[in-house]
């Protein structure tokens, strides 16, 4: 089971690990124990084709990013990865409210109803909100200003979508 080309499940394994770790962060040295841990199996390098950790953890770098040097090294997500994962846990937040949306003023909220856990911007790599909005594809999210707030939503099919005046995203009825 070779990582390059073919990496879904170790990558997938990464993503899962990654995202229960304090703003996604862990020491390189904290990998394997924590690992074990969470999969109750060893991680195995020579399972997918590798002598040594790091070059394991190196031939995924659309997944995971390692900052510093030597026995200092940190894990985390790469951007394009928090950023999925964020789209994701987004889409699940609004399928389950009602309405397919939420106010900007009521997503804190309804995350913690929807996950059974407090929102951190920071398990997401960003520093606000709305900067991790500006990351999701407009034909992903539809992003509205009513009254004194923004809501987020699902596009509806057939939505007529278009950009205007400064607005990410403008609908119209």
């Amino acid at each position: 089971m070779q990582v390059p080309g073919g990496e879904p499940p170790f990558s997938r394994e990464l993503i899962d690990l990654m995202k229960g770790q304090p703003c996604n962060l862990m020491p390189i040295s904290k990998f394997i124990p924590a690992y074990h841990h969470h999969y109750a199996k060893q991680c195995r390098v020579s399972d997918y084709g590798y002598s040594k950790l790091l070059e394991l953890l190196e031939a995924v770098p659309h997944v995971l990013q390692i900052l510093g040097m030597g026995t200092k090294r940190l894990l985390t997500l790469t951007h394009r990865a928090q950023v999925k994962r964020f789209t994701q846990d987004l889409l699940k937040l609004l399928k389950f409210q009602a309405s397919k949306q939420v106010a900007v003023t009521d997503f804190m909220q309804a995350y913690h109803w929807c996950f059974s856990r407090d929102w951190q911007v920071l398990d997401y790599g960003m520093c606000d909100l709305m900067d991790l909005l500006a990351e999701i594809p407009d034909t992903t999210i539809t992003i509205t200003h009513q009254d004194l707030d923004t809501v987020i939503s699902v596009p509806k099919r057939g939505e007529m979508r278009s950009l205007c005046m400064g607005l990410r995203v403008c609908t119209f009825w």
